[in-house]
């Protein structure tokens, strides 16, 4: 019985085949889908990709529960999925904005892309479409079925490492690759740690909803003034001072990271320790000293900014100077 469950587990080179599948589908399928019908090919792809998933489990004959485990979620890893979102998303904008400043028109085309397609349907369909059937096709299909192939991997870093590529690579464009990575690296984080797919289901549906709402909510009010400010950002460099400013407040992910991972662990039940007994002082340094280089990067950056390059100095006079 052990050799035959032993033959039959699944394994890392079968996850990587289906996801060398999935894209073949999205270059062959789905891209002309989206191109023809535009948001309505976006939840087309998702549905596909779905059924996919769905195949694969039945092809490979396994439980349900163990491709796709979903269980009850609970408060408190509910909240340390959103302050692992929120770490991650601190993270992902530092990346952003330094992308910004080395390719601001390729950058404001992507993000152009992405605003047409998000703002051409109503909002309520919008949240269905780009926020929670993401949040249940492409969690299927990542924290689902490959992730389930990459357990026998052991080791949570190289999952967590191996799955933030595989995401990354699943939205096909270079320069959403290292935010999208790490967006996939913590969701497939939040999974390893509870054996629930519901918390990357919530923190992807999340993470889609905030920007999908902001959109939204910018172009109700129809102010001419703020959309000509908007629009002016796709061709403004962003300062050297501004990335140092986010960088600084990025030095609080070491502790969002170990203060999420704690509540992901505190279900009914069980009971934690915040800091390891014995290893209180290692722990805190383990947190205290990356935060401490974060924060000390980031003023270096921002003060250098501020002196040394002349955008942001520029980019002050001319908010004083506007009415």
């Amino acid at each position: 019985m052990n050799t035959q469950e032993k033959r039959k587990s699944l394994r890392p080179w079968q996850g990587i085949v289906f996801f060398l599948v999935i894209m073949a589908a999205f270059f062959a399928v789905c891209v002309p889908m989206q191109m023809a019908w535009g948001i309505y090919g976006l939840a087309l792809t998702e549905l596909l990709i779905l059924a996919l998933a769905l195949l694969f489990a039945l092809i490979a004959r396994r439980p349900p529960g163990e491709i796709f485990p979903v269980h009850r979620v609970h408060l408190l890893p509910v909240l340390g999925t959103v302050i692992i979102w929120v770490s991650a998303l601190l993270a992902t904008m530092v990346i952003t904005l330094v992308q910004y400043r080395l390719f601001p028109a390729a950058m404001s085309q992507v993000s152009g892309s992405l605003e047409s397609v998000i703002g051409s349907v109503p909002a309520a369909l919008g949240v269905v479409i780009v926020c929670l059937m993401p949040a249940i096709c492409e969690e299927a299909v990542h924290r689902g079925v490959i992730l389930s192939c990459m357990r026998p991997l052991k080791k949570t870093w190289l999952i967590v490492l191996v799955m933030g590529i595989l995401f990354g690579l699943f939205h096909t464009d270079p320069l959403r690759f290292l935010p999208t990575a790490i967006l996939g690296a913590a969701m497939t984080y939040v999974v390893v740690k509870t054996g629930n797919m519901v918390y990357s289901a919530i923190f992807h549906g999340i993470n889609n909803l905030v920007p999908l709402l902001a959109q939204h909510a910018m172009a109700s009010r129809q102010d001419p003034q703020l959309t000509e400010v908007y629009e002016s950002l796709g061709s403004a460099v962003i300062p050297v001072a501004s990335i140092g400013m986010y960088l600084a407040m990025a030095a609080v992910v070491p502790f969002g990271l170990y203060l999420g991972r704690d509540l992901l662990l505190r279900t009914p039940g069980t009971s934690r320790r915040f800091w390891p007994r014995g290893q209180e002082t290692r722990t805190a340094m383990k947190i205290l000293i990356p935060s401490l280089v974060i924060f000390g990067a980031g003023v270096i950056l921002t003060a250098a900014g501020i002196f040394l390059f002349p955008d942001y100095s520029d980019l002050v006079r001319q908010a004083r100077l506007s009415p």
